[in-house]
């Protein structure tokens, strides 16, 4: 199989929601915002490991505010 290249991908989640994001390849490091819950994600696959971090939590719709 010399000169064929596999690339391997890695399915992505939501920590906030569960919801599947995106498909990445080692060496991506990625911002982005779930479709679902609106949570501002960032993505990094260092070899075959995965790394998702909440940058900031969209309230959910209707929350009450405690004053």
């Amino acid at each position: 199989m010399e000169g064929i290249m596999v690339n391997e991908m890695f399915w992505t989640h939501c920590c906030h929601c569960g919801y599947r994001i995106s498909k990445s390849a080692p060496g991506t490091k990625s911002l982005l915002v779930c479709p679902k819950c609106g949570s501002e994600l960032e993505v990094a696959v260092d070899g075959k490991a995965v790394k998702v971090t909440v940058l900031k939590m969209k309230e959910p719709r209707g929350a009450v505010i405690a004053r």
